[in-house]
This record gives C-alpha cells, structure tokens and sequence, in this order.
C-alpha cells in the first residue's frame, strides 16, 4: 500500500513547488491509497488557503486525505480547521484503516518539543505541561496501536528526534525536534513516523532500531515523498477506516 507524505506546504508561500512536485509524481501519486499532510499546510493561519492547497492536491488525487496540525494552524482556529470535510483530521488521535487484510494503525498529533520556542514561552500559557502531556498522550497511542496489531505510522509535525535534524543550526534542535519522542521509538518500535518543521535539513531519512524516520517538509525534500508501507505489495486494495 503506497501513501503520499508531505509537510509544511506554507498555502502558499510553497503552492508552486507544491504543483510542480504532484506534477513530477503524478503516476506515483495516482497508485496512492492515502495523501498524508503533516502539518503547516497553510502559512500563519491563513485557514482560507487551504481551500487551494485541497484544489491542487485533487488535480492529482481524489483518494482519502490524513493530517495533523502543525504550529502555524494555530489551536484556536481548529474549528474552522475541521470544517474541510475533504480532511480526516487527527489531533492527538489513532485512525485505523484497513487495507485488505491488514490493519494500518495511524496515529497524528502536532508532536511536542524538548523546549518550547522564546515565542511560545512568552506567549503560551502553561507551554511546559501542555508537550509534557502531548508526550504521554502520544505514548497512550503507541500502546494502543501496538496492541492492534498490524502496521503503526505515527504523524508529527514536530522532529521526533534530532539525527533528522542535520542541517538545521545545532543549538536549536531543541526547539525543533524532541529526544523525549525518540525513547518512544526505541520503546515501541512503530513502523514509520513521518514529521516536518525542519526545512534546513540535509539528512532527511534515518533508522531507530526498526523505525523508518522520514522528514518530508516540502522545502527540504522538494519533493512528494511515496512511500510502500508494505514489502508486497497489494493487488487491488480495499481501504476503509474501521
């Protein structure tokens, strides 16, 4: 089963790149069961963007849609967020999809940081609690998952660790990526886990014991990433959320 990963698309700072990217993968693209956004895919809120994010995604896809916020769809417009039907949206959530026989258990939260940014800091009542309890709130979710058996694919917008990170200035890392994501990796091993925010990086794939880690920002891939969740693959494939 293929799906289509991409993250901070910025509607529309990146929208051209975002184009011409569905357009180089149009046939890999077509093959996919299910497009995954991973947060920032408008640019500060700008929630009547994603009207034509959806519009340039559609001329190359008409399956399901998965995302997960990032920080620039800020919290209070969530509701607005939520009205884009064409949009399966999972905030600190576990989907469950099947594909012919097997389970896909995906999981998507905007992620949490090792320290908050000054922003945040200054801005964001109670900032420390709130990552403290995304964590647990993610690690609630591994167990769940990895109870269910099947495939786990976790979706933050936030770097899961800091080996993705290469590329972006070292003495920020905290303030993009969290090692505390990383001893859930270690612990719980789920299959993928897909993330964005680092726009910098060189170094956009690595391995956690048995995670594929995958950092599919648009402006540092230039690129939809595709990705086969299975080794074989799937002949005709039924998908239904379950």
């Amino acid at each position: 089963m293929k799906v289509a990963v991409t993250a901070d698309i910025h509607g529309p700072k990146y929208l051209g790149l975002l184009t011409d990217s569905l357009k180089k993968a149009e046939k890999e693209i077509q093959e996919c069961s299910l497009f995954l956004l991973v947060g920032d895919i408008v640019l500060k809120n700008r929630v009547h963007d994603l009207n034509k994010v959806l519009e340039a995604i559609t001329g190359f896809y008409t399956g399901k849609v998965l995302a997960c916020f990032g920080n620039e769809e800020y919290s209070q417009s969530m509701n607005e967020y939520l009205e884009f039907k064409e949009i399966t949206w999972l905030n600190d959530e576990l989907k469950r999809v099947k594909a012919n026989e097997t389970i896909i258990n995906i999981i998507g939260s905007r992620g949490c940081l090792d320290r908050p940014t000054y922003w945040q800091r200054t801005h964001v009542n109670n900032i420390w609690n709130i990552y403290r309890e995304k964590a647990n709130k993610i690690e609630k979710l591994l167990i769940k998952a990895k109870k269910g058996n099947g495939i786990t694919v976790v979706l933050t917008h936030y770097a899961p660790t800091y080996v993705t990170l290469k590329g972006e200035k070292e003495k920020f890392f905290p303030e993009i990526g969290c090692r505390k994501l990383e001893k859930l990796i270690t612990k719980y091993e789920p299959d993928f886990w897909f993330h964005g925010h680092a726009h910098k990086s060189i170094l956009p794939e690595a391995e956690i014991n048995s995670t594929k880690v995958l950092n599919v920002a648009l402006p540092a891939r230039k690129e939809i990433v595709v990705v086969d969740l299975f080794k074989l693959k799937l002949k005709g494939t039924l998908l239904d959320f379950i």
